[in-house]
C-alpha cells in the first residue's frame, strides 16, 4: 500500500558533525526501506541541508522520543475464541504526531472487542505520555462490541445473501471500531451484524468505494429486514 504523503524533519546537527550525520542519515534511510520493502516498495528520500530552523528543546524531544518508544504500536493479542482465533483482539496505533507553534499533538487510537483489555491498552499509552510529561486527554471511544458465532441474525443474513448473489458470503470478525458496540453498550443482549459496500484502502489518500457494490448493500438490507424472525 502506497501513501502518498510528504513529510519533513529538521535535525540540528553542528557544522563539524555534518558529515557523520549524512552517513547515518543513509543508513537509517536503507534500513526504513527494507523495513517496508513489502508494503511501500517505493519510497522517494531527500537528505539536504536547510537554513536553521526552531526545533524543540533538547528534554522535550528527548521526553518525546522515549515516550514513543516505549508504545506498543500495532497488534497486540489475539482473540481466544476458537471461532475468531485468527482476528485480532487487542491493538494499538500512533495516528499521527503534529507540531504546532508551542506544543506537540499526537493521536493515538487503542481497539479491542474486550472491553477490560481496551481500557488497559488505553492507560498504558497514557501511562507513557504522562511519565514523559504530557498532557493526555482520553475521549470515550468506541465500546467493545464482541462478534457472535451463533448469531440468529447472521444466520438470516447470510441466507439472504446466497438467495440473492448465488454465492456464499465471508462471514468473519474485523478489528475495528464500529458503532455497534455503542448499541451493545446499552442494550447488551441485542442480536447485531455489520456489512457493507465493497473498501480498499480505508483511512489512506488512496481510498475507495466499489460503486456497484452499493446497491448490493441495499437490496441485501431490504430482504434481511423482510426476514428477521419475530422473536
Amino acid at each position: 500500500m502506497l501513501f502518498r504523503a510528504t513529510e519533513k524533519l529538521f535535525l540540528p546537527c553542528p557544522q563539524t558533525k555534518r558529515p557523520k550525520w549524512s552517513k547515518c542519515g543513509k543508513k537509517l534511510i536503507a534500513g526504513v526501506e527494507e523495513e517496508f520493502h513489502v508494503t511501500d516498495p517505493v519510497m522517494h528520500w531527500n537528505l539536504a541541508e536547510t537554513e536553521a530552523q526552531t526545533v524543540l528543546p533538547a528534554t522535550v524531544s528527548q521526553n518525546l522520543i522515549r515516550s514513543l518508544q516505549a508504545l506498543d504500536n500495532g497488534p497486540l493479542t489475539f482473540c481466544q475464541d476458537k471461532a475468531l482465533e485468527n482476528m485480532v483482539e487487542t491493538s494499538s496505533n500512533v495516528a499521527s504526531v503534529q507540531s504546532e507553534e508551542n506544543k506537540v499533538v499526537i493521536v493515538a487510537s487503542q481497539r479491542s472487542n474486550v472491553m477490560s483489555n481496551l481500557k488497559n491498552m488505553a492507560n498504558t499509552v497514557k501511562a507513557a505520555f504522562e511519565l514523559g510529561g504530557a498532557d493526555v486527554l482520553q475521549n470515550d471511544g468506541y465500546p467493545a462490541w464482541k462478534m457472535n458465532p451463533n448469531s440468529k441474525l447472521v444466520k438470516v443474513t447470510v441466507e439472504s445473501y446466497k438467495k440473492l448473489f448465488g454465492k456464499e458470503p465471508i462471514v468473519r470478525g474485523i478489528h475495528a471500531g464500529l458503532e455497534c458496540g455503542l448499541f451493545s453498550e446499552k442494550y447488551p443482549e441485542l442480536d447485531m451484524v455489520s456489512f457493507g459496500p465493497t473498501l480498499r484502502y480505508v483511512h489512506t489518500p488512496d481510498e475507495r468505494l466499489l460503486i456497484p457494490t452499493v446497491k448490493m448493500v441495499w437490496d441485501h438490507l431490504l430482504d434481511v429486514l423482510k426476514n428477521i424472525p419475530q422473536e
